[in-house]
């Protein structure tokens, strides 16, 4: 029974790692469980006075959690599809960090510990125009164990380019 509970548990994780995402996070074992607060997300105005928003904006919250072991944050970071092809995005042009991490997460030194969730409850996107369509992302995160193993999880989200009346 145990063998087969294995067998199962190897070909859901093939299936899984299988789907289309950039090829660099299928470097790794899953090991981190992400979560947006919503999956599908619709533009709202942006009624803030930040320099680096435009005039709509897409807001979520992101959480994170490890799966079976206390892993720290090495890197974390955005994908776009843009006309089939995944690029890495985000605000800084370069992967976040594990401070970063920390900061945004409430998640004392980057370090998932088993049990706990780790929620940015400001994640956001914004765009100057709004042109109808859907636009898919993913949000990945590496942590790496005691051992110095990586592991990695990641969550899609899509973007629709109306607001939500």
């Amino acid at each position: 029974m145990k063998y087969y509970f294995l067998l199962a548990t190897i070909l859901f994780v093939q299936i899984s790692f299988s789907q289309d995402i950039p090829s660099e996070l299928k470097k790794y074992n899953k090991g981190i469980d992400v979560t947006h607060s919503k999956d599908t997300i619709y533009a709202e105005l942006y009624k803030g006075n930040k320099a680096n928003r435009k005039k709509y904006l897409w807001r979520y919250k992101t959480s994170v959690k490890a799966e079976n072991k206390e892993l720290k944050i090495i890197e974390f970071g955005g994908y776009n599809k843009i006309d089939s092809i995944w690029v890495s995005t985000t605000i800084y042009d370069r992967p976040f960090n594990n401070s970063e991490f920390a900061k945004w997460y409430g998640c004392e030194n980057g370090i998932l510990t088993i049990g706990k969730v780790f929620t940015d409850k400001n994640n956001w996107t914004t765009s100057d125009y709004l042109d109808g369509q859907t636009k898919t992302g993913i949000w990945y995160y590496i942590g790496i164990d005691s051992k110095g193993e990586k592991f990695i999880g990641f969550k899609e989200y899509v973007l629709v380019g109306k607001l939500n009346e």
